[in-house]
């Protein structure tokens, strides 16, 4: 799972540009997950992570009990990230190998930031492609939520 972080130091890699601050970049991030969440995610049945148990005491001996804690899944995740740095190591919802879309998305905002409008379309139209097989993956995997009311009575 990318989360901010992994992907802003991935792309400043990759792309190095000193006319950028990190906030900047994470700030488009959290534009792209946003709109992810509202246009997938809200939609969606996307399971929610059960609330985890409590911890259990787990064998005695001579240092006392030791405390077990359940793993939890990382994803997906139960809320989409909200705000950086808090949220930096918070995964993202597109998984791998779809998360190739947030380096996309970053290069395309830098490219257009600094008037590179070639590259910008070019990786666009490549952002758009990532975007669409990463909407129609999460859509086989999650399913609309069931509406209630008639649907087609009249036909």
């Amino acid at each position: 799972m990318a989360t901010i972080n992994q992907i802003l130091e991935r792309v400043s890699r990759l792309r190095p540009v000193q006319a950028a601050e990190d906030a900047d970049l994470a700030r488009w991030l959290l534009e792209l997950e946003g709109r992810l969440w509202d246009e997938l995610a809200g939609e969606s049945a996307l399971p929610r992570p059960p609330e985890p148990p409590e911890p259990q005491p787990e064998g005695t001996g001579e240092e006392g009990t030791v405390p077990s804690t359940p793993l939890t899944p990382a994803w997906p995740p139960a809320a989409p990230a909200r705000a950086w740095p808090a949220d930096g190591d918070m995964p993202l919802l597109a998984p791998a190998p779809y998360d190739r879309l947030y380096d996309l998305w970053l290069t395309a905002q830098l490219e257009f930031a600094l008037q590179e409008y070639a590259g910008y379309n070019n990786t666009i139209s490549l952002f758009n492609e990532a975007s669409q097989a990463f909407a129609a993956w999460f859509r086989r995997r999650f399913p609309g939520k069931p509406r209630h009311g008639f649907v087609h009575v009249f036909s």
